[in-house]
């Protein structure tokens, strides 16, 4: 087994990820020459994309699948789903993609305008679906803390850091904190989050070599590949 990549934005058209399937094929071939095999497609769902629902991206998915069956990889359906009042009501009503139709559901903070806790704010979610992994928190300034992190992690919710956190490419912030994560053994995956083919590719390996140099041989398997195994699960 190559990469598993959790997150990623290349369902075309429905968020600021892809633009159209030419740009998502071309994504899945610059994922699989990297070394991923296994790939979720994760669009945003939030206050302005609360369309995202599974009557609109798995018919979309289906026919990216359909598009994309020559190429050597697997693809899977998710959601990144925005801690908000539309999020809420959509993981109540269960009209959101878990990973896979697995039991996580994959969840993020937004940049700006956030008041309040951050763990409890993810609690209201965890009281609706209590399996949860966080995305990217290295990312945002008030989940860069490791006692936000340890308080999360001891409520049972995984932790997903990007690999662009790890290079540096979201800022010094991101990347001390993310190496801290790291160092602390607070991470559960890491995943490309790509939006494009420039400035956000999904790309993995430079990433995994740090981590295989810095932390060894398993951390680096287990945080890239092993850990997702259970996602991928049928």
């Amino acid at each position: 087994m190559g990469f598993v990549d959790i997150h990623t934005h290349l369902m075309f058209g429905v968020d600021d990820g892809s633009r159209d399937i030419k740009m998502t094929l071309k994504m899945l071939e610059v994922a699989i020459l990297d070394g991923t095999t296994d790939l979720f497609l994760t669009p945003h769902y939030r206050l302005y994309l609360s369309s995202n629902t599974p009557q609109i991206t798995r018919p979309l998915f289906n026919d990216i699948k359909e598009r994309a069956a020559h190429l050597p990889i697997n693809l899977y359906l998710g959601n990144e789903m925005r801690v908000d009042s539309k999020s809420l009501s959509a993981i109540k009503e269960k009209n959101f993609n878990t990973l896979n139709d697995s039991d996580y559901l994959l969840i993020d903070y937004p940049f700006s305008l956030f008041v309040g806790d951050p763990v409890e704010k993810i609690l209201k979610v965890a009281s609706i679906h209590p399996h949860m992994i966080v995305a990217h928190p290295e990312r945002h300034s008030y989940t860069r803390s490791l006692s936000v992190i340890e308080d999360i992690k001891n409520k049972g919710i995984l932790i997903q850091v990007n690999a662009g956190s790890i290079l540096g490419s979201h800022g010094s912030e991101s990347e001390y904190f993310a190496h801290e994560l790291l160092e602390n053994k607070l991470v559960d995956f890491v995943a490309s989050d790509g939006h494009n083919l420039t400035s956000r590719p999904p790309l993995l390996s430079d990433a995994y070599n740090i981590v295989l140099n810095q932390y060894g041989q398993e951390v680096a398997d287990d945080l890239f590949k092993n850990n997702a195994k259970k996602l991928l699960i049928d």
